[in-house]
């Protein structure tokens, strides 16, 4: 394996310091990234309840982003509203189902069948557009934090992304400082009991619980630099509001903030 199999040399040095910025030893890049349409494009299912007869439409994460805010009002989503009921709701196949005991050993959770799927097609269809940089962070150990509407299980996440790993699609197990699952009940019990956030505000949860624990396990440092990549328009709002604050708190600290929605790569500095 080289590096040249995973990584896009054009790409890879995503907010790494440049060859003119004096580099300490100590200091880190640390990559935070969103999962869906930015570093996969994974086949699951959205599932909209149309509002009069109660059935289940079945749509793409894409046309859900796109649509998202006219869902129930006007588009081809008007007669149409999310359940969030956990099990068989709208966001069904982004959550762990409960799988009896005695088919556990046959049965895969959705986001592992998913990743099981895309991996037989070219990669060209599966890997999003933080892919690269993705690959530059686990080839160089550099530490990630995985920030994800996802509700899963932090095990169930590390075992869809060792199968890349299993399958040479990875060139190692990521450098993991967390996991951030903001819709699985653990990550809500710690930092959301009995509070409705929206998914981009826990997002900003996760984002600052990530810096603090960079901060803890590495040390303090004027050097270290926080990326975060996703694709979604409000979370990017968020996000972008979020570092900002970072930024006020940590002024001798690089933040950046990385907007993959339309495909490709716009880096912002804050």
């Amino acid at each position: 394996m080289t590096k040249n199999k995973f990584v896009n040399p054009e790409q890879s040095f995503a907010w790494e310091p440049s060859e003119s910025y004096h580099k300490d030893e100590n200091a880190k890049s640390f990559y935070f990234f969103d999962i869906d349409e930015n570093i996969l494009n994974l086949s699951s299912s959205i599932y909209l309840k149309h509002q009069a007869t109660g059935k289940m439409l079945r749509v793409s994460g894409k046309s859900f982003i796109a649509e998202q805010s006219f869902i129930g009002s006007h588009g081809p989503f008007k007669d149409y509203h999310i359940d969030f009921s956990t099990n068989n709701g709208s966001f069904q196949e982004y959550r762990d189902q409960n799988i009896p005991w005695w088919k556990k050993p046959f049965v895969d959770q959705s986001f592992i069948q998913d990743i099981k799927k895309s991996i037989k097609l070219p990669d060209s269809y599966w890997q999003g557009p933080s892919w690269a940089y993705f690959c530059h962070a686990v080839l160089n150990q550099r530490p990630v934090a995985l920030i994800t509407a996802r509700g899963h299980s932090t095990n169930v996440l590390k075992k869809g992304l060792s199968l890349l790993v299993k399958y040479k699609h990875l060139p190692c197990e990521p450098n993991y400082l967390d996991i951030y699952a903001v819709n699985s009940p653990s990550f809500l019990n710690e930092y959301a009991e009995n509070q409705k956030y929206s998914t981009a505000e826990l997002k900003n949860i996760a984002i600052g619980s990530a810096v603090k624990k960079a901060f803890t396990k590495y040390g303090f440092n004027k050097g270290h630099r926080f990326g975060m990549s996703d694709d979604d328009a409000e979370n990017l709002k968020h996000i972008t509001m979020a570092m900002s604050k970072l930024k006020k708190v940590y002024p001798q600290n690089s933040f950046f903030v990385f907007d993959t929605k339309n495909s490709e790569i716009i880096k912002k500095e804050l």
